[in-house]
């Protein structure tokens, strides 16, 4: 991947801790290799344990998936990578393209007797159609959308609550608020969201 160099010159970062996604893939496009390893690494981990916990792979296919979103987000020259505009969270945007990959696999691939429990598993009683798995995917994509035009501390909220999973107790200690305060407000940002859909969601 180091191929794609930028002719300017690119400031030495040694530590990522502190830089932002925009930042850190405005990197990775020019070909910086310190900022595509730790790119690499960051997101390597969030992709599998997704496909893991979400789709029940197992690690072997999870680490393929990782793979197959790589090899989308780099190919004709970061088409996908550069779709992402820096609104809401990258992780945001990265969980619609796990999703796909996931389901896609999981359908091309049912040879595998574990894939086949995947399905049984997320779907309960039986396989959903294609047509309802493209329904599926749409209403995501819908969900996106939505999210994006929420306020940034609505993002943030809902992020911190539906993405990264952490209990309101435990953001109200990352944004030093009161969890009785985040409780409500991450109520009211599930509520404005829900709002902006045209279906209903539990």
């Amino acid at each position: 991947m180091s191929a794609h160099k930028s002719s300017s010159v690119t400031p030495m970062i040694d530590n990522f801790k502190n830089i932002s996604d925009k930042q850190l893939i405005r990197l990775f496009i020019q070909g910086d290799e310190p900022a595509q390893k730790h790119f690499i690494d960051k997101y390597r981990k969030w992709v599998i344990g997704v496909a893991i916990k979400q789709f029940r792979l197992d690690v072997f296919n999870a680490e393929e998936i990782f793979q197959i979103i790589l090899l989308n987000l780099i190919e004709k020259d970061y088409h996908v990578l550069k779709t992402w505009q820096g609104k809401g969270k990258f992780s945001t945007f990265l969980t619609v393209i796990v999703t796909r990959a996931c389901i896609k696999y999981v359908n091309k691939d049912k040879k595998h007797q574990s894939l086949d429990d995947v399905i049984t598993t997320n779907f309960q009683d039986s396989a959903p159609e294609p047509d309802e798995l493209i329904d599926s995917i749409n209403k995501l994509e819908i969900i996106q959308s939505r999210f994006l035009q929420l306020s940034e501390r609505d993002q943030l909220l809902l992020s911190y609550r539906l993405i990264d999973e952490l209990q309101p107790i435990e953001i109200a200690k990352i944004l030093n608020m009161k969890a009785a305060t985040v409780r409500k407000a991450i109520h009211d940002a599930l509520l404005r969201l829900k709002n902006k859909l045209p279906f209903d969601v539990t």
